[in-house]
């Protein structure tokens, strides 16, 4: 067996439980296994095990049969084998649990007394028994029943007992075997029809999207991805894993031979979540048009995944470029045009897109290179649209290292929430180091503290990446200083002294001067003053996971759930 429910074997030791009650057709009690006196409990590393009486209607059968449940201790540990053993010479219950193939284990996690030769009529019945009938289908793998060696009078009338014992068992479990195959026949068919019906509730929605691109074949995705081969992957996130294709012509849909990632939603096990996930990122997605955002060029759906085909950035991401010993060092030139290409994506969901769109996860692995070294702000996963009489919206989603302390206080993203994220990107372009980085001299490892201590110590160009400093002809001291001082402003932990998108656009392309940083970081003031929770608005959108777009060598995502 496996999964993490509770599963019971049953064996009914006189009659049929739906024949227990003379009222009516009746099965089994929801709780086959009441914590009474009859109960024995054990366990192991494998799971929990508990013997206990199936309980009948009437009061004339205190005990209608037994069961033994099994509760796995880690849904993730995978299959599991279980032994009931019964010694009728003893009338000793034995139960055992282990790993599939292994040898049986010499301890029994749990055991007694239990006579059960004197319960046993003329028949007996056996199965499984669980709160849903899934649980039994799915969770069941492969079972087996040996009945031998029961203790039967030699009066001449019970001479055909034990093979009634072991007949009816038999024929159950080709029963069993049957009623699971026709039950999974069944299953397939109406899941087959449930994806062909979401995919036409899903064109339907896709449809009403503006500008929301055509539909792409599932079979060219396919065919282009070599089956989704792991040597296609560009990398994977909370909410799916992102591959490589090159898709042909397709002169009747007006499409030419383009370079494309392939995102395949996979965070859920459940239909539903995946659907969810999709249709969040791209009622957002569909409708940014911007030179620094990766565009997105088509869509699929096939057996209950959805995909989303976007613009393959051939460079990456900006942290492998950053971060990577083995990549060549960016030169300044780029950096500073990296650092303007994201502040003006930034500028167009904030200022220039309505409704405001935050992106929620503003970090160097979510930013991405096209071949030419322009970066565009991609994975939208956990981003959100901000209606026009609201700053805020409820939920935490982020990554260490990137998230304002006002956020972790609050729980609800604002425009400042991302630019404080942006000023940490800002620092990483300039001196190369990650967000929470790994430094033997210094304690902390946080950046944004790193920087603050060099400016308060007048040093402030010291934190520029040495391969810059090093490399010929570099000579922006004032350039860097200056994405320096807009970095520190961006993540003053006091969210009304940082300066909005459109301030740090203009610091960025010189029509205003560096912003004005005092030499002492600031203290983080919690609440600030008149501050009030319906201040900041209330939102019933989700809280929600993290992901990256590619691959991500920067600190894992976090997870927080929503208040």
């Amino acid at each position: 067996m496996d999964g993490s429910s509770p599963v019971a074997f049953v064996v009914f030791l006189d009659r049929f439980p739906t024949m227990l009650s003379d009222h009516g057709l009746r099965g089994p009690p929801s709780n086959i296994s009441p914590a009474t006196n009859d109960t024995t409990n054990g366990s192991n590393s494998f799971a929990a095990v508990e013997i206990g009486t199936v309980r009948s209607y009437l009061a004339e059968i205190p005990g209608a049969g037994l069961n033994v449940t099994i509760t796995p201790n880690n849904s993730n540990q995978g299959v599991l084998a279980v032994w009931i053993d019964y010694y009728p010479r003893f009338n000793y219950l034995a139960v055992s649990v282990g790993a599939p193939g292994q040898p049986k284990l010499l301890n029994d996690p749990v055991a007694r007394n239990q006579n059960v030769t004197l319960h046993i009529n003329q028949t007996a019945f056996v199965g499984f028994f669980a709160d849903k009938v899934s649980t039994v289908l799915g969770n069941i793998r492969d079972w087996n029943l040996t009945v031998e060696g029961l203790p039967v009078p030699d009066d001449g009338k019970n001479k055909g007992k034990p093979w009634k014992v072991i007949l009816p068992s038999v024929l159950g479990s080709v029963g069993v075997t049957a009623a699971i195959g026709a039950a999974l026949a069944v299953y397939f068919n109406s899941k087959y029809r449930r994806w062909r019906k979401d995919l036409e509730q899903l064109a339907k929605s896709m449809e009403n999207l503006p500008g929301m691109p055509r539909r792409i074949h599932f079979a060219e995705i396919k065919k282009a991805t070599n089956n989704f081969h792991s040597t296609m992957q560009l990398g994977s996130g909370a909410f799916g894993t992102v591959y490589r294709c090159r898709l042909p012509a397709a002169p009747g849909a007006g499409r030419q031979v383009v370079e494309a990632a392939v995102k395949k939603f996979t965070r859920s096990n459940d239909d539903s979540g995946r659907y969810t996930d999709f249709l969040e990122e791209v009622s957002i997605i569909n409708r940014l048009c911007h030179r620094n955002i990766v565009p997105l060029i088509s869509w699929a759906y096939h057996g209950g995944v959805p995909l989303l085909i976007f613009e393959l950035m051939p460079n990456g991401s900006l942290d492998h470029h950053l971060f990577c010993q083995t990549t060549p060092v960016l030169q300044w030139e780029k950096r500073y045009d990296i650092v303007k290409d994201i502040a003006m994506g930034l500028h167009y969901v904030h200022h220039e897109y309505e409704p405001a769109v935050l992106h929620r996860d503003i970090k160097a692995s979510n930013v991405l290179l096209d071949s030419t070294f322009r970066a565009r702000l991609g994975d939208f996963g956990i981003a959100c649209t901000v209606p026009l009489y609201r700053n805020s919206v409820s939920g935490f989603g982020g990554t260490h290292g990137y998230i304002a302390p006002e956020y972790a206080c609050s729980y609800k993203a604002t425009r400042e929430t991302d630019i404080y994220a942006f000023g940490v990107v800002v620092l990483e372009v300039i001196t190369g180091k990650q967000a929470l980085y790994r430094d033997g001299q210094y304690s902390d490892g946080i950046l944004v503290d790193r920087v603050w201590q060099l400016h308060w110590a007048g040093k402030l160009l010291d934190a520029v990446d040495s391969s810059l400093l090093t490399a010929m002809g570099f000579n922006a001291g004032d350039d860097a200083k200056r994405l320096l001082l807009l970095g520190l402003a961006c993540t003053n932990p006091n969210p009304s002294d940082r300066p909005n998108m459109a301030e740090a656009v203009q610091v960025i392309t010189k029509l205003a001067p560096p912003p004005d940083v005092p030499l002492v970081k600031p203290k983080f003031v919690w609440p600030p003053q008149g501050w009030h929770p319906a201040t900041l608005g209330q939102s019933s959108l989700p809280s929600t996971e993290m992901s990256n777009f590619y691959s991500s060598t920067t600190s894992s995502p976090t997870i927080v759930n929503q208040v």
